[in-house]
């Protein structure tokens, strides 16, 4: 965590006009005491970032010497999965909570109808398997 009693350490950067709009739009707002607060808080989310990077590819590279590479395949059928048990727990979800749909549906752009239908299907299938 990042200790605020630190001494602080100018620096000069060069960034895009968006960002330069970005952060006074921030501090105007009220979200930051300062641009340079702003950029300082930015750049301690990159580096918690970076770390946690850094963490995941130690922690893989462990895991690889192991058991031997992960293949594409491997991680394809993983992905399905994942997929497979979102929908399964997102329809779970909406059976309990049918405004859920709308919302989703709202907030993509996307026609409620369609969306509800495809939310239903889901839900019977969810239920097959036990997850509703």
């Amino acid at each position: 965590m990042y200790d605020q009693s630190m001494k602080k350490v100018r620096m000069t950067v060069s960034v895009d006009p968006e960002v330069v709009a970005a952060a006074e739009a921030a501090v105007d707002a009220g979200r930051s005491s300062s641009v340079s607060a702003w950029v300082n808080s930015a750049l301690l989310k990159q580096s918690e970032h970076d770390r946690g990077v850094a963490g995941w590819k130690q922690l893989i590279a462990e895991y690889e010497a192991e058991h031997g590479v992960i293949t594409e395949e491997e991680m394809a059928a993983q992905q399905r999965a994942d997929r497979e048990e979102a929908d399964a727990r997102w329809a779970a979800y909406v059976t309990q909570h049918p405004e859920a749909a709308e919302l989703r549906a709202a907030m993509s752009g996307t026609d409620a109808a369609v969306a509800s239908a495809g939310v239903t299907r889901g839900a019977r299938k969810a239920k097959g398997r036990g997850a509703a």
